[in-house]
């Protein structure tokens, strides 16, 4: 039983990970369930997504209301949820309120997992839901070594205590050779279109790049910032060679990147994992990425790709100039990525790390 913020058909780093693992497990054998937050009132309460049974619930909408007789419901509409799927293990991802009604509804003895996919809000509530998920959870789980030091820091756990385990990307979509069919050089960059994703100190750094050379970037993703990224490019003059490509589905994203000069990650928070990277890597994509969060972990400088600081636009603009010059340096960093991507970063890999763990629990369980 998948505990989580949302699912598909949102699209986000979170919903993506769940999907392709509940999907992967589902593929071996596994009975999967997925419950997760209800905050589109267009998406169904109950359905079988793909094969997977989704059973949505006002989480959020309860909590900050204080709607006491909507806590109850929920509740009582999860326990029952629980006794008739019986689920053997339970993986949260710890990204909002769900894990406050897994607390409130699981039982006594409970196999369970928990995965923190980002910085935990240190706010006294988010703080002491971790500190009680980090009591009552059998084993902690981070995507990077950033955000595992992070946990154990903040929660006041000791060091090792949180294990890694590295997103893994659908191997079967980003593998994939495709033609690509722009003439001049493309950039891109996919995220959620807000202002800790960077894009626009990438605008900006384009501009400065886009004075002396010829090349496109293409923007992948939507969220708030899209109107003010668009006022920018307007400003600077830049519409006939930044695209807006909206929101793709993996195999549609695989195929941009591979038409790629690099794939660009300018972000200027502590992004601890940020799946993009594992896919462009597996993609054969020389990524320029910001060297802060996890970042540093999945980029290796002048050897897979390289790192700028966060929020320097010039500087962002000459690496990007480099690889421009250097077509074939963007070639061997992006062979290596691969290489390191299917030993370290594929869907198979990740689930074979889970499948373990989830063996290790079981047995513990019934100790």
């Amino acid at each position: 039983m998948f505990w989580n913020q949302e699912y598909a058909p949102s699209l986000g780093g979170v919903e993506i990970y769940t999907q392709n693992l509940a999907h992967k497990l589902a593929a071996k054998g596994h009975d999967v369930l997925v419950v997760s937050s209800h905050s589109n009132e267009s998406f169904d309460r109950h359905a079988i997504i793909e094969g997977i049974p989704v059973h949505r619930f006002p989480f959020f909408q309860a909590l900050t209301s204080r709607d006491h007789a909507a806590i109850f419901e929920i509740q009582k509409e999860v326990a029952g949820l629980r006794q008739r799927f019986r689920p053997d293990l339970v993986h949260i991802n710890f990204t909002d309120a769900s894990p406050f009604f897994y607390l409130r509804t699981k039982p006594r003895k409970d196999a369970a997992v928990v995965v923190f996919h980002s910085p935990l809000d240190t706010a006294p509530g988010g703080l002491q839901l971790g500190k009680t998920l980090a009591v009552q959870v059998g084993r902690l789980i981070a995507p990077s070594r950033f955000l595992a030091s992070h946990l154990e820091e903040v929660l006041s756990l000791p060091e090792g205590k949180v294990e890694v385990i590295r997103n893994g990307v659908h191997e079967g979509r980003f593998l994939k050779t495709y033609e690509a069919s722009s003439a001049e050089p493309v950039f891109v960059f996919a995220g959620r279109l807000v202002r800790d994703k960077g894009v626009q100190v990438l605008i900006e750094a384009f501009s400065k790049l886009t004075a002396r050379h010829k090349a496109k970037l293409r923007i992948v993703g939507a969220g708030p910032e899209r109107a003010l990224l668009e006022e920018q490019i307007s400003r600077m003059g830049l519409r006939d060679i930044i695209e807006f490509a909206g929101m793709l589905p993996q195999e549609s994203l695989a195929r941009c990147m591979a038409e790629a000069a690099a794939v660009v990650i300018p972000s200027i928070f502590s992004d601890p994992a940020p799946l993009v990277a594992t896919e462009a890597a597996l993609a054969g994509k020389a990524v320029i990425a910001s060297k802060i969060g996890g970042l540093p972990e999945i980029v290796l400088h002048g050897e897979t790709g390289l790192l700028v600081e966060p929020g320097d636009a010039g500087q962002l603009a000459g690496v990007m100039e480099k690889l421009l010059l250097e077509p074939e340096t963007a070639k061997q960093y992006g062979k290596r990525a691969r290489g390191r991507a299917i030993a370290e970063f594929t869907l198979t890999a990740m689930t074979e790390k889970y499948e373990r763990l989830y063996q290790e629990l079981l047995s513990d369980s019934l100790v």
